[in-house]
């Protein structure tokens, strides 16, 4: 037996530390809205025949066959749980005008009599629009809506569709539930639970595989022929004139007969189209309600100029018979096209935390290590709305980021192919967290190779009297950003380090949660300096200036502070349709410990060497060489034991530098 794993805040334990459901796989709140995945909807499998439908009828859902490879899996304590699948407009889209007809599942053991329903899925609120109460059988239970108004699919709505189900205080005794899943693997939207588990009432991802759960749907009035997208991936979106725009796509086979053949088109902005003659695998008919894939690759002419362009995959025809219907036969992503770009300097980590979430304490030293290892990482710790450290100018990006806490996006760059725009490390921050920080180290090598447009240059200075801080920023702007972004626009933020408030824990060797008043957090979020969405720049001659002043107040720790800046897309608001372009285009920090505790002014070794750049009345300490230049960024750790004969600094370029060692600061010239 298999003990699903859901996810529920109450697996935070209360500060009594009273026993709670153990699971796995933390998320602590309900998804509001259900989202499709970011260019993707989740394939199903090849049709087959399934038991107890007509030949106009089509199951609808993440399995699409008989198939059922968990049997008996579990909550682990008895009651009623509403449960069910989600699909979104994207996945129902192709079926426009169908009628559900009913609901089928599967179950391990019979669970009464129980109610199968569909409800309408619209922000938090969750509304049945059919439902039927019915006894329920071991194997696949077939609910059709006898008498019930029939439900049209529309294609803009999302549907949560499932069945109530009853987990006895005998099956908990005896280990052995009543659910049936498919696979291992979790699949957004593939199993939800429904209710108030301790964020508020919502759709609560459950983990664990497939709920064995379809809607039976009548496509008598479906096209004849007719393929519809059901994954798209067009890779990373900054490309040069000549690379290849190298697409997979998914198709499914919504029409009411097999095909041998298609057509695919692709069209970069107003060039024209380039189609592709595409046979099914090994000549084999694709059967209706089977998927198949298609890649191919499209050549940027030479001559195309830089811009942010859609490029545009579409179904021409099927077994010669064009397509007649323009529902889900196109997808789209953009690409944005750059004859020149700039360095980048430092890439963003932005992580959205949550007091609330046990996983915070194991996560937070793993991404220490990764900015202390990666002189190219500034990050920023976001608290989620309403806790202690929350910004409320910050809400917005917990909106459009943070499907589970602690989530991060890097440079709020959408990787391809993944599920959405930010990442968590939840499912192995407790198995393997040494190699964390190597996993993210390898994603800020990737994010290297997507170009920058512009440059952030940082000096701030400071004023004991009256606690002013005063930021000034300037850069250069690529040309070609103008094209690709319209406006930019200039974002800066203050973060503290050692702020003490409050956080769960979790004890493993005890397995209970428990409040630590005391904890320290870094990277806090405390102010923007710009509008949280960005000042626009005014840009001249390729540059840009801007100035910023604020009096800290008397309970924020100045020298525990830094500044980050970064350059993005100007945009009135952030929403589902535009946050895909909101990418980072390059960022910088800076520490103000040196301007607010002072720095010792050296005399400048002339000419550099080794002998003349030591510390402490020349002789070096045990400690390690650490050293940074102006904007405060570390450049490199020179770690101890050294020979005094080389010459750590000799990769560096000409230049002024700030080595420390120790507690002894100094600046010191490279010649």
């Amino acid at each position: 037996m298999r003990k699903i794993l859901f996810i529920l805040t109450s697996l935070m334990l209360a500060t009594s530390g009273a026993a709670q459901l153990r699971v796995s796989g933390l998320k602590t709140t309900p998804r509001a809205t259900v989202q499709p995945a970011q260019h993707r909807v989740t394939m199903q499998p090849v049709q087959q025949r399934v038991s107890g439908l007509s030949t106009t009828q089509r199951p609808l859902g993440y399995t699409s066959t008989d198939s059922i490879t968990v049997s008996g899996a579990a909550f682990g304590t008895a009651g009623t749980y509403t449960i069910g699948a989600t699909l979104t407009p994207d996945q129902l889209l192709p079926y426009q005008g169908c009628t559900v007809v009913g609901v089928r599942f599967a179950l391990s053991q019979s669970v009464g009599r129980t109610r199968a329903f569909i409800c309408n899925v619209n922000g938090n609120d969750v509304t049945p629009v059919v439902e039927q109460n019915q006894r329920t059988y071991a194997g696949w239970n077939n609910v059709f809506f006898n008498g019930a108004s029939p439900y049209v699919i529309t294609g803009n709505e999302s549907l949560f569709f499932g069945f109530d189900y009853v987990e006895s205080a005998e099956m908990v005794a005896a280990d052995e539930g009543a659910l049936a899943l498919f696979g291992e693997e979790d699949v957004d939207n593939s199993f939800c639970l429904y209710g108030n588990y301790g964020s508020g009432v919502g759709l609560y991802p459950v983990t664990g595989g497939v709920l064995c759960v379809q809607l039976i749907v009548d496509v008598s009035n479906l096209p004849e022929k007719e393929l519809n997208f059901n994954y798209f991936d067009a890779g990373f979106r900054y490309k040069k004139p000549g690379d290849l725009i190298e697409f997979l796509a998914g198709l499914n086979n919504t029409g009411r007969s097999a095909v041998t053949s298609y057509v695919v088109g692709c069209q970069l902005g107003n060039l024209d189209p380039v189609y592709f003659d595409v046979n099914t695998d090994d000549g084999k008919t694709l059967a209706e309600g089977a998927t198949t894939y298609c890649e191919q690759a499209f050549t940027i002419p030479e001559t195309m100029p830089a811009g942010y362009y859609d490029f545009a995959v579409f179904v021409h025809s099927v077994d010669g018979v064009v397509q007649s219907r323009h529902l889900n036969d196109t997808v789209c992503s953009k690409v944005s096209v750059y004859t020149s770009a700039l360095p980048r300097q430092q890439h963003l980590i932005e992580m959205y935390t949550h007091e609330q979430s046990p996983y915070v304490p194991f996560v937070d030293p793993c991404f220490e290590k990764v900015v202390q290892q990666n002189s190219n990482a500034c990050m920023v710790n976001i608290a989620a709305p309403t806790t202690i450290l929350a910004l409320d100018e910050a809400n917005y990006l917990h909106d459009l980021y943070a499907y589970t806490y602690p989530s991060f996006t890097l440079d709020r760059s959408y990787f391809p192919g993944e599920a959405y725009i930010a990442y968590d490390v939840n499912d192995y921050v407790l198995a393997i967290p040494d190699l964390i920080p190597s996993m993210i180290g390898d994603m800020l090598l990737q994010e290297d190779l997507n170009p920058a447009f512009a440059s952030v240059t940082l000096s701030p200075s400071w004023q004991s009297a009256g606690r002013e801080l005063t930021v000034n920023v300037s850069g250069e702007v690529a040309d070609d950003a103008a094209a690709l972004f319209g406006d930019l626009a200039l974002t800066v933020m203050l973060t503290e380090d050692k702020v003490v408030a409050r956080q769960m824990t979790y004890n493993a060797a005890t397995g209970r949660s428990s409040w630590n008043q005391n904890y320290q957090h870094d990277h806090v979020l405390r102010t923007y300096l710009t509008a949280p969405l960005g000042d626009k720049l005014t840009v001249s001659d390729g540059h840009y200036t801007a100035q910023y002043q604020l009096s800290l107040p008397d309970d924020w720790k100045a020298e525990d502070l830094s500044v980050i800046a970064f350059v993005t897309c100007a945009a009135e608001t952030v929403t589902d349709d535009n946050v895909m372009s909101m990418d980072i285009t390059n960022a910088n920090s800076v520490s103000l410990a040196d301007i607010v505790t002072g720095i010792e002014d050296a005399t400048l070794a002339r000419p550099w060497s080794l002998a003349r750049a030591r510390i402490d009345n020349g002789q070096w300490t045990t400690d390690n060489i650490v050293v940074y230049d102006l904007q405060g960024r570390k450049l490199s750790t020179i770690h101890y034991p050294f020979s005094t004969s080389e010459a750590p600094f000799a990769s560096l370029p000409r230049g002024v530098y700030v080595v420390k060692q120790g507690k002894k600061v100094k600046k010191i010239m490279k010649q």
